[in-house]
This record gives C-alpha cells, sequence and structure tokens, in this order.
C-alpha cells in the first residue's frame, strides 16, 4: 500500500469537482502544444459552437471546445465526467482547453478520455496520509477564543478518518491589568464522507478536554461540532460543548481553515 503525504498550512486550498457548461466564447490560457504546425492548422481552423468546464478537485480547471455536430454535451460529460472528477494529479489551480476534433486520432474524445484516466486520474488511486494546521475562531461561552492546532488525516475511497489536537486560547483580563491567555487543549476524532473530493464537504468532530480546570471549563469536558465546507478549505462549524460533568453546555459558532 502506497501512502502520499500532503503537507496543507492556512493558505493552501483545493477543493470541489463541478460542472458547468456554456456556449459563450471564452479565452483560453493555454492550449497543449503538442501538435506538428500543420495539425494545429487544422484544429485552429476547427468550428468551435460549445464549450464545457469541468472544475478539479485540487481547482485546476477542464475546458473542452467542440462542435455540437460531432460531440453532444451529455456524450461528452458521461465520458469525461468519472475520470475528471479524479484528476487530483492535475496542475493545480491551472486551467487547460482541448479543442475537440473528432477526424483526428489526436483531438478525439477518446483520446481525452486516456488522458485524464491515465495522466492525471491514475494519482488518485491508494491511500493518503494528509497533515494540517487548522486555525480559526469560535464563538464560545459568551467569548471570542481563537483556536489553532495539528491534524491528521487518513484518505481512504470516500472517506476521510482524522485525529486532530487543537488548543482554544481564552483571553483573560488581569486584576493588574493587561491580559492572560489560558490554553485549552482538545483532542479530537474527525470522519467525513468525502466521495471522491480531496477536501469534504462536512466534517463531524468530537473532542475531550485534556484539562481539567481552566475558566471556561471545569471538570470533564466533551464537544461534539459539525464543520459545513464554505469554500476549498475554509469551513464553519457549530455544536456544542459539555462541561462541569455534563452539567453545563456551551454552544459553539466559529470558522475555521482546515
Amino acid at each position: 500500500m502506497k501512502y502520499r503525504i500532503f503537507i496543507f498550512i492556512a493558505a493552501i486550498g483545493t477543493a470541489a469537482f463541478g460542472l458547468a457548461a456554456s456556449a459563450q466564447e471564452i479565452i483560453p490560457q493555454e492550449f497543449p502544444k503538442k501538435y506538428s504546425p500543420w495539425m494545429q492548422e487544422r484544429v485552429d481552423e476547427h468550428e468551435v459552437t460549445d464549450t464545457l468546464s469541468y472544475e478539479l478537485p485540487n481547482d485546476g480547471i477542464i475546458t473542452i471546445l467542440y462542435n455540437s455536430a460531432e460531440y453532444s454535451e451529455k456524450e461528452i460529460d458521461d465520458k469525461l465526467r468519472k475520470p475528471a472528477s479524479e484528476a487530483i494529479g492535475f496542475p493545480a489551480g491551472k486551467q487547460l482547453v482541448y479543442h475537440l476534433v473528432e477526424r483526428y486520432p489526436e483531438t478525439d474524445l477518446q483520446h481525452l478520455f486516456m488522458l485524464l484516466s491515465t495522466k492525471y486520474a491514475g494519482k488518485m488511486k491508494g491511500h493518503m496520509l494528509m497533515l494540517g494546521l487548522p486555525a480559526g475562531i469560535d464563538y464560545i461561552g459568551g467569548h471570542f477564543t481563537p483556536e489553532i492546532g495539528l491534524r491528521v488525516d487518513f484518505h481512504i475511497p470516500k472517506y476521510n478518518l482524522g485525529v486532530s489536537l487543537n488548543d482554544v486560547v481564552y483571553f483573560e483580563d488581569k486584576e493588574t491589568g493587561g491580559v492572560k491567555a489560558e490554553h485549552n487543549p482538545f483532542i479530537n476524532l474527525d470522519f467525513a464522507y468525502s466521495g471522491r473530493k480531496l477536501f469534504p464537504d462536512n466534517y463531524f468532530q468530537i473532542g475531550y478536554l485534556l484539562k481539567k480546570n481552566s475558566t471556561l471549563f471545569e471538570g470533564t469536558t466533551l464537544k461534539a461540532v459539525y464543520k459545513y465546507q464554505l469554500k476549498k478549505i475554509v469551513y464553519l462549524q457549530a455544536g456544542a460543548i459539555s462541561t462541569d460533568n455534563f452539567k453545563q453546555v456551551y454552544p459553539i459558532f466559529g470558522i475555521t481553515i482546515f
């Protein structure tokens, strides 16, 4: 079993797979320059009537130019949707434009299918170990509390299982002036159904406070949180913390990165 290690910090993003179709003319950022001059001229002369774009798991985009007399949108989508949704080997954040021309083997639909299936989607195979540094801010019990931590995710096909350690920091006013930072370390278990996405739409997290007594929490303290993906690695979270041996419950609302 091969494992790939991906390190993500706050500024790194990637996400969801989507489909969009448009008949509007687009300006390609890049064409594959692998054709002979003669072939490139034939491709450039070929009439384009429609476009179809796929947003890939790592924020790359493939835009397909085609003639509706040769291919229908459904025919292209039926062929390319699955390999495109798995193409995490595609250059991150890049847009490539492919001009489909049926008469040439180098430019037909089957050629593009094989390219996605072997060169790019083939890197989706196996399991992945992802390391991240989540950071965010929460509203707990009437206080705003920043949090930062370390997270390890084990990605298997369709699921993410993770363990994280995050520190909820409470800033308390000192009687002598100034503030004191109080640290509340939680160890958490994370679970998500990710489908073919590298970053799932939703996360469920259960946590246990390693520190028994603090200004905010006392005794046995547990938390349960639901995270909803806003964009890429940015999540809204909501849940509850039970403290003082389950006698007190605080709602949690916040926003986190990874």
